[in-house]
């Protein structure tokens, strides 16, 4: 059994935009992406996402960006 801390949930904020694209930079396109499952890399060029679209989706009206911590 391996005791860990409960995840905490809650809605992104403007000074979570930098950290938001880094992750998923790293997921998806990042050289460190071609270890696992979910790479892009082979397949697509160019930025998957950036500040201003991650920082749109978290002031939009109707949206939430959840993260886990």
């Amino acid at each position: 059994i391996i005791a860990m801390d409960p995840l905490v949930f809650r809605a992104a904020s403007e000074a979570d935009v930098p950290a938001l694209v880094e992750l998923v930079t790293c997921a998806y396109r990042g050289p460190s992406s071609r270890a696992g499952w979910t790479t892009e890399a082979d397949f697509l060029e160019g930025q998957r996402i950036d500040a201003i679209g991650v920082a749109a989706d978290i002031e939009k009206a109707d949206s939430i960006v959840l993260l886990a911590e």
